[in-house]
């Protein structure tokens, strides 16, 4: 049982989590979220998280589920923010949710420096 995040982009730009990524404040960004079912199993209700806190604290979220995901399968969860983060800097949190039965939920959860401009 699980799943392994594999990256992370917006509008087609994939995410670096070395160096700081610029992505638009507004409209308010979606996170598309590309993993794979690891597991040897089909999975249900698979939840993508996606959150940014700015430097001043200020957090904004998203979420998705995929309702089914096949073993050995990759799979993208479009993730939108709930609203328009605080320009500047922020830590990205990007996170498919590990299923019952996963024993390895390390690879499930991807960071990035992010500039909102």
């Amino acid at each position: 049982h699980g799943h392994a995040l594999n990256s992370v982009s917006v509008a087609g730009t994939t995410l670096q989590t070395g160096s700081t990524n610029t992505i638009p404040a507004t409209p308010p960004a979606t996170f598309a979220l590309n993993f794979t079912n690891t597991g040897q199993n089909a999975e249900t209700n698979v939840v993508c998280k996606v959150s940014a806190v700015s430097s001043s604290g200020t957090t904004v979220t998203g979420q998705q589920t995929i309702p089914q995901t096949g073993a050995g399968q990759t799979y993208t969860c479009q993730v939108p923010l709930r609203s328009t983060p605080p320009t500047g800097s922020a830590q990205v949190t990007a996170t498919v949710g590990a299923v019952p039965g996963e024993k390895n939920a390390a690879n499930n959860t991807l960071m990035f420096p992010v500039s909102f401009q």
